[in-house]
């Protein structure tokens, strides 16, 4: 999808998104592993995958592969029936996880309610940020991360099949929470009180 505006949502998406919005003042870096965690809870999705592959079209949304230029991942159509996310057909699901959040934070930018205005290059980067927190949720993160103290080396290949995202992801996720550190196959357990939130 380029940068062209999309047109605000409608039907039940809007009102699911109105209900949703209204609980945040601002959205941000800072506040986005809040912002995913309570936008599951609010779809009521509790189990892991978060696949919006399967979560989305309850909300209306068409979600499909589609041959799309090389370089695209995906991307959003607007239509007079609602929204259409096509990811790439030549991405595994993984990569088609990742890439289809991104787009729905899209969506989520263009609702009327949404309480933050932001430059199209912040907004490029909270995707991403959705995106990850949405599918390697920090506190789960951690928990999963607890049952390999005595078994590192398996840690990426496990958790990235059960958070179903790529390896490459799950590790950049895991030095980002100091789980793995770089040049070492050392695994840092973080406590349960490191394990609290820090956002504002």
């Amino acid at each position: 999808m380029g940068k062209e505006k999309l047109p605000e949502p409608g039907g039940e998406l809007d009102r699911v998104l109105s209900r949703f919005l209204r609980r945040f003042s601002f959205v941000a870096r800072g506040n986005m592993e809040r912002f995913a965690n309570s936008l599951a809870r609010h779809l009521k999705v509790r189990e892991m995958p978060r696949d919006p592959l399967t979560v989305l079209p309850a909300l209306g949304l068409d979600v499909a592969r589609a041959l799309l230029p090389p370089a695209e991942r995906a991307q959003t159509k607007a239509e007079k029936e609602g929204y259409s996310i096509l990811y790439s057909a030549h991405i595994q699901r993984p990569a088609a996880r990742f890439a289809v959040w991104r787009e729905f934070f899209k969506i989520i930018r263009a609702h009327h309610a949404f309480p933050s205005r932001l430059s199209d290059e912040v907004a490029e980067e909270l995707a991403d940020r959705f995106a990850t927190c949405m599918l390697m949720p920090r506190a789960e993160i951690l928990r999963e991360a607890e049952k390999f103290r005595t078994n590192p080396e398996q840690i990426v290949a496990v958790l990235a099949d059960r958070f179903g995202v790529s390896q490459t992801a799950m590790r950049r996720r895991l030095y980002e929470l100091a789980i793995l550190r770089p040049r070492s196959r050392a695994v840092h357990i973080q406590t349960t009180h490191d394990a609290a939130p820090r956002e504002a």
